[in-house]
């Protein structure tokens, strides 16, 4: 995978508005609000099965019970690719 352009990148971040650029531009986060803890962890389980399946896989973070943070950077080539935004995308259906 290529890394992508600056404004590759811009032009990406428009297809997945929740999503903010991290790591100096290296990757993309969104933090997501549940009910409690077990409907958060319950989505990280729907995350693992996604990245699972298309062989990329975030980073995850769950912080005050109910909040996950997904991360995706695509770590061979140190930034982000097409890959990361199309994950990006998939997490957003879930």
């Amino acid at each position: 995978m290529e890394l992508l352009s600056i404004g590759e990148i811009s032009r990406e971040l428009e297809k997945v508005p929740d999503w903010s650029l991290e790591d100096g531009g290296k990757a993309i986060a969104r933090t997501f609000e549940f009910p409690g803890f077990k409907e958060a962890t319950g989505f990280i389980a729907k995350i693992a099965d996604v990245a699972e399946e298309y062989g990329h896989h975030p980073d995850l973070r769950v912080y005050d019970v109910n909040k996950v943070q997904v991360k995706f950077s695509t770590h061979s080539v140190q930034g982000l690719t097409e890959k990361d935004f199309n994950m990006a995308s998939r997490v957003d259906k879930l």
